[in-house]
């Protein structure tokens, strides 16, 4: 990243290598761009000296707070968790007592009480004759932030810088967080953006592109962004048609060629943006009640998309639609969320009695059929609105937001700030 920032510099984008060295200096990462000449471009830019403020807080924490010993070292690493002072010492430890003598009580700990361990999770309710087995899969916490009047607009992770990329929906803006951190940073908005209302982002990782989709409220104008990941910067905005309005733009998903996809919810299309050309186009429409997400295959050729009702798979070469059937028992509708992961799906449930879930289901050699289907996380809060989730390699990350005014824990939080979690599951 510091060599990427020196690049940008030299090549006439010291505004980029601004917000890398930034980022470096976040994570915590030392770097001599206050004294070497190949950022001299940069140091002149009006955003300098608040960027060389977190590099002299960095480099003051090498130099003297920064613990040397293992166990230090590990309990800095853990940066969910309040800081704690050092405990004062005022005087030498006591003698131990002798043999017969009843060895004081320790002193009351000031410590905050340790996050106690999870008991036996009670498996969410489902409809009966549900055949999907309960396997509570652990469950990490990868990010938590407080910030104001959030509305969840997208969450996406960047497993090169360990930052995870947040839509904020009302906001019209994209925040990120680094993996571990609990503050959060805008990383472009509406004005430079010319963002709609945020509805989902999509991270191309080969090609270092970040997707945005946005639409205006009452399903009018809505367009497809493309980003550049490591800065935000914009690239380049696709106007949906006109003559497909009114339109929503639900979901953007990327296939492994660099063609965008994105899902109108409104009008029960997918839409493409193939590598190279400049105009969104229409690719097929699909009979769906309410599609909600779509995510491409592992190969070029098919995608699914996910309804109130069920999932359908779609033929992108021939551009046709067939619904996907499950062994007996097993409930394919209410999925908000779908993502592929090594043959399957891995998606956010919503059951008929309200509660939700994350759910792998497993497919046949054709990908038509579902043959199996596994509970593994039976935690969501209900009445949260739609659970965005990403894949990075073989790790599922989702994001439930508690709203104003209350926190998972029971702790109050001030009227205008909800708190944000980010939790992760190992898929292998």
């Amino acid at each position: 990243m510091h060599l990427l920032a020196r690049a940008q510099c030299l090549s006439g984008r010291p505004h980029d290598a601004l917000v890398m060295l930034r980022r470096l200096a976040e994570m915590g990462v030392s770097t001599d761009a206050a004294t070497d000449d190949d950022f001299r471009r940069t140091r002149e830019l009006p955003g300098w000296p608040e960027v060389e403020a977190l590099m002299e807080g960095v480099r003051r924490l090498d130099a003297s707070a920064r613990p040397t010993d293992p166990v230090s070292r590990s309990a800095a690493a853990a940066p969910l968790r309040p800081e704690l002072p050092a405990p004062s010492v005022s005087a030498p430890a006591p003698p131990a007592p002798a043999p017969h003598t009843p060895a004081p009580a320790p002193p009351t700990a000031t410590l905050a009480p340790p996050t106690p361990a999870p008991g036996p999770v009670t498996p969410a309710p489902r409809v009966p004759g549900d055949a999907a087995t309960v396997r509570q899969a652990p469950v990490e916490v990868a990010a938590r932030f407080s910030t104001e009047r959030f509305a969840p607009g997208g969450l996406a992770y960047d497993a090169v810088s360990r930052r995870f990329v947040f839509g904020d929906y009302a906001g019209r803006k994209l925040m990120v967080v680094a993996e571990g951190r609990d503050r959060t940073i805008d990383m472009v908005g509406a004005r430079s953006a010319g963002f709609h209302r945020v509805m989902a982002i999509e991270i191309d990782a080969r090609r270092g592109d970040l997707w945005v989709v946005s639409a205006v409220a009452d399903g009018g104008a809505a367009a497809l962004h493309k980003l550049q990941l490591v800065s935000g910067r914009p690239l380049a905005i696709f106007a949906a048609p006109v003559e497909l309005e009114p339109l929503e733009l639900r979901d953007v998903a990327v296939t492994a060629a660099g063609a965008a996809l994105v899902l109108d919810s409104l009008g029960g299309r997918v839409l493409v943006l193939e590598p190279g050309r400049k105009t969104l186009e229409l690719l097929m429409r699909i009979e769906a009640d309410d599609p909600a997400s779509l995510t491409p295959a592992g190969d070029e050729r098919m995608a699914y998309v996910a309804h109130r009702s069920g999932i359908v798979r779609l033929d992108l070469k021939t551009r046709t639609t067939r619904d996907v059937v499950a062994a007996a028992g097993i409930d394919l509708g209410g999925f908000d969320r779908l993502r592929w992961h090594r043959n399957g799906l891995v998606g956010a449930q919503t059951d008929q009695d309200g509660s939700r879930r994350i759910v792998r289901l497993e497919l046949d050699r054709t990908g038509r059929s579902v043959t199996a289907a596994t509970v593994i996380d039976t935690s969501l809060p209900a009445d949260t609105g739609p659970t965005f989730a990403t894949i990075s390699g073989d790790d599922l990350y989702y994001m439930t937001t508690t709203p104003d005014g209350a926190r998972a824990d029971g702790m109050p939080l001030p009227a205008p700030l909800a708190e944000v979690v980010v939790q992760r599951i190992r898929l292998r």
